[in-house]
Protein backbone atom coordinates (compact mmCIF):
# COMPACT_ATOMS: atom_id res chain seq x y z
CA UNK A 1 0.00 0.00 0.00
CA UNK A 2 1.34 3.29 -0.88
CA UNK A 3 1.69 6.40 1.11
CA UNK A 4 0.65 9.40 0.70
CA UNK A 5 3.22 12.11 0.52
CA UNK A 6 1.90 13.95 3.62
CA UNK A 7 1.72 10.97 5.80
CA UNK A 8 5.42 10.26 4.81
CA UNK A 9 6.39 13.69 6.27
CA UNK A 10 4.21 13.47 9.41
CA UNK A 11 5.64 10.46 10.65
CA UNK A 12 9.43 11.92 10.06
CA UNK A 13 11.04 14.22 12.74
CA UNK A 14 12.68 17.00 12.43
CA UNK A 15 16.20 14.30 13.45
CA UNK A 16 14.90 12.33 9.91
CA UNK A 17 15.41 15.65 7.84
CA UNK A 18 18.30 16.96 9.36
CA UNK A 19 21.94 15.43 8.09
CA UNK A 20 25.32 16.91 8.30
CA UNK A 21 27.28 17.02 4.87
CA UNK A 22 31.14 17.13 4.23
CA UNK A 23 31.96 20.65 2.28
CA UNK A 24 34.44 19.80 -0.50
CA UNK A 25 34.79 23.13 -1.92
CA UNK A 26 33.18 25.98 -1.97
CA UNK A 27 32.41 29.17 -4.68
CA UNK A 28 32.32 32.70 -3.01
CA UNK A 29 31.40 34.19 -6.18
CA UNK A 30 27.46 32.20 -6.57
CA UNK A 31 27.60 31.45 -2.56
CA UNK A 32 27.72 27.59 -2.92
CA UNK A 33 29.18 24.70 -2.22
CA UNK A 34 29.91 21.21 -3.56
CA UNK A 35 29.17 18.69 -0.08
CA UNK A 36 28.52 14.80 0.73
CA UNK A 37 26.57 13.92 2.46
CA UNK A 38 27.64 11.80 5.48
CA UNK A 39 24.28 9.45 5.70
CA UNK A 40 24.44 8.28 1.90
CA UNK A 41 27.37 9.55 0.62
CA UNK A 42 25.70 11.56 -1.90
CA UNK A 43 27.71 14.74 -3.98
CA UNK A 44 25.46 17.19 -4.44
CA UNK A 45 25.92 21.20 -4.84
CA UNK A 46 23.84 23.39 -2.57
CA UNK A 47 23.64 26.91 -2.34
CA UNK A 48 24.83 28.68 0.80
CA UNK A 49 21.94 31.02 1.43
CA UNK A 50 22.72 33.50 4.83
CA UNK A 51 25.90 31.04 5.81
CA UNK A 52 29.25 33.07 5.02
CA UNK A 53 31.49 31.17 2.63
CA UNK A 54 34.43 32.48 4.35
CA UNK A 55 32.99 30.24 7.75
CA UNK A 56 33.13 26.92 5.36
CA UNK A 57 36.53 27.10 3.53
CA UNK A 58 38.28 25.17 5.81
CA UNK A 59 39.11 21.63 4.86
CA UNK A 60 37.54 20.20 7.93
CA UNK A 61 34.30 22.12 7.83
CA UNK A 62 30.70 20.57 8.07
CA UNK A 63 27.06 21.93 7.50
CA UNK A 64 23.86 20.54 9.20
CA UNK A 65 21.73 20.39 5.72
CA UNK A 66 17.85 20.20 5.84
CA UNK A 67 16.83 17.29 3.23
CA UNK A 68 13.26 18.39 2.37
CA UNK A 69 11.12 15.31 1.86
CA UNK A 70 9.52 16.37 -1.43
CA UNK A 71 13.37 16.76 -2.61
CA UNK A 72 15.79 19.73 -2.34
CA UNK A 73 18.56 20.36 0.39
CA UNK A 74 18.64 23.38 2.21
CA UNK A 75 21.60 24.12 4.58
CA UNK A 76 20.76 25.42 8.15
CA UNK A 77 24.10 26.40 9.84
CA UNK A 78 27.55 25.24 9.97
CA UNK A 79 29.38 22.54 12.51
CA UNK A 80 33.31 23.39 13.21
CA UNK A 81 35.62 21.51 14.96
CA UNK A 82 39.21 23.03 14.07
CA UNK A 83 41.14 22.45 16.43
CA UNK A 84 41.82 25.25 19.06
CA UNK A 85 44.28 25.35 22.45
CA UNK A 86 41.38 23.33 24.50
CA UNK A 87 40.33 21.03 21.33
CA UNK A 88 36.84 22.26 21.70
CA UNK A 89 34.36 21.76 18.59
CA UNK A 90 32.31 25.30 18.05
CA UNK A 91 28.86 26.13 16.38
CA UNK A 92 28.95 28.73 13.52
CA UNK A 93 25.27 30.52 12.89
CA UNK A 94 24.75 31.27 9.03
CA UNK A 95 25.08 34.87 8.86
CA UNK A 96 26.27 38.27 10.06
CA UNK A 97 23.54 40.13 11.01
CA UNK A 98 22.33 38.43 13.99
CA UNK A 99 19.18 36.81 12.29
CA UNK A 100 20.31 33.36 13.47
CA UNK A 101 20.06 31.87 16.65
CA UNK A 102 20.97 28.85 18.48
CA UNK A 103 19.74 27.97 21.75
CA UNK A 104 19.50 25.67 24.69
CA UNK A 105 15.76 24.21 25.21
CA UNK A 106 14.45 22.63 28.36
CA UNK A 107 12.69 19.38 28.20
CA UNK A 108 9.53 21.16 27.22
CA UNK A 109 11.16 22.55 23.92
CA UNK A 110 12.00 26.53 25.41
CA UNK A 111 14.55 28.51 25.10
CA UNK A 112 16.46 28.44 28.62
CA UNK A 113 19.26 30.42 26.49
CA UNK A 114 19.76 31.77 23.51
CA UNK A 115 23.00 33.47 21.21
CA UNK A 116 22.18 35.20 17.86
CA UNK A 117 25.47 35.34 15.42
CA UNK A 118 25.78 38.92 16.73
CA UNK A 119 26.56 37.01 20.48
CA UNK A 120 23.77 39.01 21.79
CA UNK A 121 21.73 36.55 24.18
CA UNK A 122 18.30 36.53 24.27
CA UNK A 123 17.83 36.44 27.91
CA UNK A 124 19.99 38.28 30.56
CA UNK A 125 20.32 35.61 33.30
CA UNK A 126 19.68 38.07 36.18
CA UNK A 127 19.42 36.49 39.14
CA UNK A 128 16.95 38.80 41.70
CA UNK A 129 17.35 38.66 45.63
CA UNK A 130 15.03 40.16 48.27
CA UNK A 131 17.44 40.13 51.09
CA UNK A 132 17.11 42.95 53.38
CA UNK A 133 20.76 44.33 53.30
CA UNK A 134 23.13 47.39 54.63
CA UNK A 135 23.70 50.51 52.51
CA UNK A 136 25.73 49.47 50.57
CA UNK A 137 25.43 45.57 51.03
CA UNK A 138 28.59 43.74 52.69
CA UNK A 139 30.24 40.76 51.41
CA UNK A 140 28.10 38.34 53.72
CA UNK A 141 25.18 39.34 52.96
CA UNK A 142 25.66 39.01 48.89
CA UNK A 143 27.48 35.84 50.03
CA UNK A 144 23.77 35.23 51.81
CA UNK A 145 21.71 36.30 48.90
CA UNK A 146 23.57 34.66 45.81
CA UNK A 147 26.27 32.53 47.40
CA UNK A 148 30.23 32.74 47.41
CA UNK A 149 31.57 34.75 44.55
CA UNK A 150 33.95 31.65 43.73
CA UNK A 151 31.11 29.61 43.10
CA UNK A 152 28.96 31.70 41.57
CA UNK A 153 31.48 32.49 38.78
CA UNK A 154 32.77 35.53 37.27
CA UNK A 155 30.75 37.34 35.58
CA UNK A 156 27.69 36.38 37.48
CA UNK A 157 25.21 39.30 37.65
CA UNK A 158 22.57 39.98 40.66
CA UNK A 159 20.27 42.27 41.51
CA UNK A 160 19.15 43.12 45.28
CA UNK A 161 15.61 44.55 45.59
CA UNK A 162 16.58 45.53 49.38
CA UNK A 163 14.18 44.38 51.53
CA UNK A 164 11.95 43.40 48.50
CA UNK A 165 10.39 47.02 49.20
CA UNK A 166 11.27 48.07 45.76
CA UNK A 167 12.60 51.38 46.79
CA UNK A 168 16.71 50.65 46.91
CA UNK A 169 18.15 48.64 44.18
CA UNK A 170 21.97 47.12 43.86
CA UNK A 171 23.43 46.08 41.48
CA UNK A 172 25.94 43.13 42.17
CA UNK A 173 28.78 41.33 40.13
CA UNK A 174 31.09 38.66 41.11
CA UNK A 175 34.64 39.00 40.03
CA UNK A 176 37.17 36.42 41.46
CA UNK A 177 36.67 35.84 45.06
CA UNK A 178 35.16 39.72 45.30
CA UNK A 179 31.71 41.09 45.03
CA UNK A 180 31.23 44.36 43.41
CA UNK A 181 28.03 46.90 43.23
CA UNK A 182 26.43 49.49 42.26
CA UNK A 183 23.62 51.49 43.66
CA UNK A 184 20.60 51.78 41.50
CA UNK A 185 18.10 53.88 41.55
CA UNK A 186 14.19 54.38 40.39
CA UNK A 187 13.33 56.60 37.20
CA UNK A 188 11.21 59.73 38.01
Amino acid sequence: MRKDPLSVVRGMTNKDLISEADVISVDAMTRSAMVRLRTTSQTIRVSLGSIDPDSVLDSRARILVYLSPFGGISPVGVIQDRPTSASSPAVTLGDKRGKSHFCILNSDREPVWCVDSLGRTSRANIEVSSSDVSAPPTYAELCSAFGLPSIVGDGFLGLVNDGGLNNSFWLCAAIGTYWTYTSMGIAA
